[in-house]
C-alpha cells in the first residue's frame, strides 16, 4: 500500500495533502487553530508502468492494511493582564462659522459679517486669530477674538470691510483665514476653512481717447484702364456703427494683353495722435476665389517705411487691434493696398471699412463690444494666436509686421490722385512709392 494522507476542515474543505514521493507511508506535523478536522487516506500509484521502460505501479495494485497513530500537544494559554486605560483626552475642538454663501463688500466701504463660536467648552482660553487673503479688497475690523469655558458658545460677530484699490479690476474674490492657539490641545493650532467673500468694484474705467483720420485719398501709383472707386466719407470710419467706406479695386494692363483687378493704393492720413498705443480696424473684404486680400499698412515717417498691421482675408465683419508696442504722437499715414495683382486676380474686389482709429489704450473694443480678434494671417497683436480662416500669404505680400524700406529709385511723383469727399488738400499730392508699387504693372510692366 502506498498512502497518500489528506487533512480536512471540518466543513470538507482540503487543508493539506501528504504523498512522499519516495516513500509508501505519509505522516505530517503541522500546527492547527482549536477545532475538528477529518483525516482522509488513499491508496495511490508510482512511476509509470506503462512506459518503454516501465517503472512504479498503478493505484489499481496499491492495496494493504495500514495503520495510524498521532498525537496533539496541548498548549497553555496565558491570559494577560488588562491593558491601563489610557489617560483621558478631551475631544478635539472645531471653530463653528455661521455664515451663508459668498460674503459681499464693496470698495465704497460695504461690510459683510458672520458668527463665530467653538463647538464645546475649552480647558483653557481659546484665541482665534483673523487675516485677509487680500488685504487690498476687504479687512476684518477686529483680528482677534477670545473664547473662555464660560463664553465658548456664545457666537462672537466677525465684521468684514471692502477697500478701495483704486484700480479697475471688477468683482474679486478673497477669502478671511482664522486660526486658533491655546493651551488645550483640542483647541490649539486649529486651521479652519476660510471665510470666502467677494469685494465689488466701484473704479470705472475711462474710454480710451479715439484719433480719426484727417485726411484720405486714392493714391494711384500706375497706369489703370479703369481706375478704383471710393464711396462713403472720412465719418463713415470714425466709429463702430455700420457705416462703411466701401473701397472697390480698379483694372490693370498686364502682360499678353491680359488684366486684373489691383488697389494701389488707398490713404489716410492722421495727423493728431497724442500718445496713441494701438490701431484698431473693423471692417471685411468681398468673399473670392483667389488669394485677394488687402493688406493695412502705417508710415510714422511720411511713408519711407511701412509696417504691415493687418492682412484682411475676412468675408465677415470682425474687429482687429494692432498693438504699436509705444506710444506714437504726431502725423501717421495708414494705407489700404491689395496683395495680388496678377491675371488670377480679376474679381475687382471691395474692401468695407466700418471703422479705421488709432486708440490711447494698448488694446480696446469698438462700441459695438465686439472683442479684439486675430487676424487671419498674422495673427493678433494682443497675444491670442487664433487664426481663423487662414490662406496662405500672396505672392507680392510683405512680410507682416516687417519696416519696408524705399529704395532712392522708387521716388517719383504719383500719377494720379483721387481726393475722398469730405477729405482735404492742402497742397500738391507727392508719394514716395514702395517695393509694392514696383511689382504692380503697368500697362508693359512686368509680373
Amino acid at each position: 500500500l502506498d498512502i497518500a494522507a489528506s487533512l480536512y476542515r471540518a466543513n470538507g474543505s482540503l487543508l493539506q495533502t501528504f504523498n512522499p514521493a519516495d516513500l509508501t507511508s505519509a505522516s505530517f506535523s503541522i500546527n492547527l487553530d482549536a477545532g475538528t478536522y477529518f483525516l482522509g487516506i488513499d491508496g495511490v500509484g508510482a512511476g509509470n508502468p506503462f512506459a518503454s521502460s516501465p517503472t512504479g505501479y498503478t493505484d489499481y495494485g496499491s492495496l494493504g492494511q495500514y495503520m495510524v497513530s498521532g498525537s496533539v500537544q496541548q498548549v497553555t494559554e496565558i491570559i494577560a493582564p488588562p491593558p491601563t486605560p489610557p489617560p483621558v483626552t478631551p475631544p478635539p475642538g472645531t471653530l463653528v462659522i455661521q455664515s451663508t454663501g459668498i460674503l459681499t463688500t464693496s470698495e465704497s466701504g460695504g461690510r459683510a459679517s458672520f458668527q463665530l463660536s467653538l463647538s464645546r467648552a475649552p480647558l483653557q482660553d481659546v484665541i482665534v486669530t483673523l487675516a485677509s487673503t487680500n488685504p487690498g479688497e476687504g479687512v476684518p475690523l477686529t483680528s482677534r477674538f477670545v473664547f473662555t469655558a464660560g463664553d465658548w458658545a456664545t457666537p462672537q460677530t466677525v465684521t468684514i470691510e471692502g477697500m478701495d484699490d483704486g484700480a479697475v479690476d471688477g468683482t474679486v474674490n478673497y477669502a478671511i483665514t482664522l486660526s486658533t492657539s491655546s493651551s488645550d490641545p483640542g483647541f490649539d493650532q486649529i486651521q479652519s476653512t476660510p471665510v470666502a467673500l467677494q469685494n465689488l468694484d466701484n473704479d470705472v474705467a475711462a474710454s480710451p481717447t479715439l484719433f480719426i483720420a484727417s485726411a484720405g485719398a486714392l493714391k494711384l501709383a500706375q497706369n489703370y484702364i479703369t481706375p478704383p472707386s471710393v464711396s462713403g466719407s472720412l465719418a463713415d470710419i470714425s466709429g463702430s456703427d455700420d457705416r462703411r467706406m466701401a473701397i472697390s479695386e480698379g483694372t490693370i494692363a498686364l502682360k499678353r494683353n491680359q488684366t486684373g483687378s489691383d488697389l494701389n493704393a488707398y490713404q489716410w492720413t492722421f495727423d493728431n495722435l497724442i500718445d496713441a498705443r494701438s490701431l484698431l480696424f473693423e471692417g471685411f473684404r468681398t468673399a473670392n476665389s483667389v488669394l485677394d486680400n488687402f493688406s493695412i499698412q502705417f508710415s510714422t515717417n511720411n511713408g519711407k517705411r511701412w509696417t504691415t498691421a493687418f492682412t484682411v482675408s475676412n468675408s465677415t465683419e470682425s474687429l482687429f487691434s494692432h498693438d504699436l508696442g509705444s506710444s506714437v504722437n504726431g502725423t501717421v499715414l495708414v494705407r489700404a493696398i491689395d496683395t495680388n495683382s496678377n491675371s488670377n486676380s480679376r474679381d475687382g474686389n471691395t474692401l468695407y471699412v466700418d471703422q479705421l482709429v488709432f486708440s490711447s489704450a494698448s488694446s480696446a473694443t469698438g462700441s459695438k463690444g465686439k472683442a479684439p480678434e486675430a487676424d487671419p494671417i498674422i495673427g493678433s497683436a494682443l497675444g491670442s494666436g487664433a487664426c481663423c480662416d487662414p490662406a496662405p500669404v500672396g505672392w507680392m505680400e510683405n512680410p507682416p509686421g516687417t519696416l519696408v524700406d524705399v529704395a532712392p529709385h522708387d521716388l517719383q511723383t504719383a500719377s494720379s490722385m483721387v481726393l475722398l469727399p469730405g477729405s482735404t488738400n492742402n497742397g500738391p499730392f507727392t508719394e514716395t512709392t514702395d517695393p509694392l508699387s514696383v511689382w504692380h504693372a503697368g500697362p508693359t510692366g512686368l509680373i
